[in-house]
């Protein structure tokens, strides 16, 4: 019954809720579940706190997570997967019950937890609190064409994922967007 780290889906144009102010898609993973204290509503869980949610051009829907307190992520969104949370902070172990300041392998049983893994991750020797973006589509820097862009809150920190290497299983390589005066103006033309 609680929505804590979980990405909902609902349709505001129909009014099969409980409360009957908005639908539940029929295809939701939970819709069908019998049990009365399933939310029908989750379409996702096991995030701490998904900044922004975008889709890119192929239609994949991209989460960038703001992890617990070591790494910072961007998932792709599959319905009804538990992206780990609060047991897992990226591809770490978390210990909810202990020392929150440490990260642990995986387990060696992982498997039998059927976690789904960032697609990209840092820590926070890069930054401490993502910022999802966008897959860029404009004209102006053709270099950023085909690129994920996303930044870090706290730093300012602008960095990009190249969308061809978004595959679940695999991490992406991260790199920075090193803000040059000519990027600037394109951007900010003031």
């Amino acid at each position: 019954e609680k929505v804590w780290g979980t990405i909902l889906r609902i349709d505001p144009t129909a009014r099969t809720s409980k409360n009957g102010n908005y639908g539940i898609p029929a295809n939701n993973p939970f819709a069908n579940d019998t049990n009365s204290n399933t939310l029908k509503e989750i379409y996702a869980y096991g995030f701490r706190n998904p900044h922004r949610i975008s889709w890119n051009h192929s239609g994949d829907a991209l989460v960038a997570n703001i992890g617990q307190g070591h790494i910072e992520s961007i998932n792709l969104l599959q319905a009804g997967m538990d992206y780990g949370w609060p047991i897992r902070e990226g591809r770490f172990s978390i210990n909810p019950g202990g020392d929150l300041n440490r990260l642990y392998p995986v387990p060696p049983d992982d498997k039998q937890y059927n976690i789904t893994y960032p697609i990209a991750e840092y820590d926070h020797d890069e930054g401490t609190a993502i910022s999802g973006g966008f897959e860029y589509s404009g004209k102006e820097i053709p270099a950023l064409k085909g690129k994920y862009v996303f930044g870090d809150i706290p730093t300012g920190r602008v960095f990009f994922i190249n969308t061809n290497e978004i595959e679940q299983g695999k991490l992406a390589r991260i790199q920075e967007l090193k803000l040059t005066k000519a990027i600037i103006r394109v951007l900010n033309p003031l």
